[in-house]
């Protein structure tokens, strides 16, 4: 008889399992791969994670492939605490190590479907989030799209970024959030390129509040998937078919960096114009200008010293350098170049 992965317990070695990959994703850490993971679903619809860490990686990502049927063979299992992400909630994780054995087998029957999703209903989102480490899955109709960008986080690194807002067939709108390489890998064309409506089940998200109100941000183990073949799907399907509905653009974040070729045309003016401005009117602002150079002025050098509060150049007397709005610099001041 088949092990049922229900009855998997917790620090157990188990000869076999027959199950379906329904889910894979590979965790990385400042951008290198750390572990490859998969969750194995039974046709009694038991659901088990499994992990090979960074030594065992590539060969289990040429092994496993998702929505592929398997027996694993020889395998030890320990508890889930032990990792930072967890989509299942059996409380055993399959440890893949190399002399664990996995081959690929025909299709479990009874019918093991080709997804794994444990969706929640946005108005439980908050509530059942509390308190548990399992991520969330959500489904819903594209209502709104923010193109790929940058933005400063934390004030001092830069991060890809875009955000998306679902809604349901109560009209209730989710908004999510995707992070570096998974900002970077949506296929935006993709998505341009699918009919009206679009439904996406995003999986593998983590939650976080904003007053009162949820927010998903993307996670190592988060995946998407475009129209997926399952009931809620088609119920959704059906009921914004009958709906004119478009998706639209979200407008950019306020943190957002702008690309080179924006930053060129950024309050464009002419030398003139600078010339004529008033600076203590316009502190803060940048200005761009198109210019030729024309000549080099040499007769001062290429650089003065200045001060490491305002960048004014500090004059030198009775051995110690003062700037004109700071005074005295007791500091050693900063080559400023021309």
């Amino acid at each position: 008889m088949a092990l049922p992965i229900k009855e998997i317990k917790t620090y157990h070695f188990y000869p076999s399992l027959r199950a379906r990959a329904c889910r894979v994703w590979i965790s990385k850490f400042n951008g290198q791969p750390r572990s490859f993971n998969c969750v194995f679903v039974d046709n009694q619809g038991g659901a088990i994670q499994g992990l090979a860490k960074a030594r065992d990686l590539p060969t289990f990502a040429a092994t496993i492939i998702e929505g592929n049927h398997y027996e694993i063979k020889g395998f030890y299992t320990y508890e889930n605490r032990a990792v930072n992400i967890v989509v299942a909630a059996n409380n055993a994780i399959i440890d893949l190590k190399s002399n664990t054995k996995i081959a690929a087998i025909e299709p479990i029957q009874p019918y093991v479907p080709r997804y794994y999703f444990k969706f929640i209903d946005y108005a439980n989102i908050i509530t059942n989030s509390k308190g548990s480490r399992i991520l969330t899955d959500v489904i819903g109709r594209l209502k709104a799209l923010q193109p790929l960008e940058q933005v400063m986080v934390r004030g001092k690194m830069l991060e890809n970024k875009r955000e998306f807002m679902l809604e349901n067939i109560c009209g209730e709108e989710l908004h999510i959030t995707l992070w570096g390489d998974s900002a970077q890998d949506f296929d935006e064309l993709a998505l341009r390129n699918l009919p009206s409506p679009v439904i996406i089940a995003f999986a593998g998200f983590r939650v976080t509040e904003f007053k009162g109100k949820p927010n998903l941000n993307s996670t190592d183990a988060s995946l998407w998937y475009f129209n997926p073949d399952i009931p809620e799907c088609s119920t959704y399907k059906h009921f914004f078919a009958q709906l004119s509905v478009e998706i639209q653009q979200l407008p950019s974040s306020s943190n957002a960096v702008l690309s080179i070729e924006e930053q060129i045309k950024e309050n464009r003016r002419t030398i003139h114009e600078i010339l004529c401005m008033n600076p203590y009117e316009h502190k803060h602002l940048r200005f761009t200008c198109q210019a030729l150079i024309v000549d080099f002025d040499f007769s001062n050098g290429w650089w003065y010293p200045s001060c490491p509060k305002c960048n004014k150049k500090l004059s030198w007397g009775e051995n110690i350098y003062t700037c004109v709005d700071h005074d005295a610099i007791t500091s050693l001041p900063v080559p400023w170049f021309l």
